[in-house]
């Protein structure tokens, strides 16, 4: 054992009765074996230590996630109404735009028949201021006429504007149911007649 080449390396222990234990490399160097041999170790080339083994990678894991088809989320029932709430609206907006028109018909009717009654209270109220001064020219003819045949009768042997009187009587002959056409006439004999009197007092007659 002297001789191997062996590493063992010998420790020197203490029994448990005193008793000193000499191990081999205490033997070897007190017989000189030992510096050959640490000789021999020199001489050799040193040991490489073997590389650290790479430290064990954890294998990546690889998730594979498989697409699947997006489900349809409802939406709330805020959108576009439904086809009642429009048939309702639509509905409602014919009521509300036939209410209108009727309205607007009744309006426009009766402002046709407060102007139909204005002008009807106007053709009235002509036709009666017509009929009053027809009424008023007529009752001053007939006085002026009245007067006349006054003046006549009054008249003495020779007669006054003979000329005028004859007139008047052919415009009455030829006019009686239009006697105010001889207007005109009757007025100028009766204005000559008062002149002729006017004369006559004025003579003192």
């Amino acid at each position: 054992m002297g001789n191997s080449g062996s590493t063992k390396k010998v420790t020197v222990e203490r029994d448990e009765q005193g008793v000193i234990k000499v191990t081999e490399s205490v033997i070897r160097r007190l017989g000189g074996q030992d510096t050959v041999q640490t000789t021999k170790r020199e001489a050799q080339p040193p040991i490489q230590p073997l590389p650290a083994a790479p430290a064990p990678q954890t294998p990546e894991t690889t998730t594979i996630i498989t697409p699947t088809e997006p489900k349809e989320v409802p939406l709330p029932s805020q959108s576009s109404p439904s086809t009642e709430v429009k048939d309702l609206q639509l509905g409602q907006f014919l009521e509300e735009a036939r209410i209108a028109a009727a309205r607007i018909k009744q309006e426009k009717e009766a402002e046709i028949r407060n102007v139909e009654d204005q002008w009807r209270i106007r053709l009235q109220e002509m036709s009666g201021a017509h009929k009053r001064n027809t009424r008023t020219a007529e009752v001053e003819f007939e006085r002026a006429v009245h007067d006349v045949n006054e003046l006549l009768n009054r008249q003495s042997a020779q007669p006054i504007c003979e000329n005028l009187k004859v007139s008047v009587q052919q415009c009455y002959a030829d006019h009686s149911s239009q006697v105010l056409r001889c207007a005109d006439l009757v007025r100028d004999f009766h204005s000559a007649v008062e002149a002729e009197q006017v004369a006559k007092l004025a003579k003192g007659m």
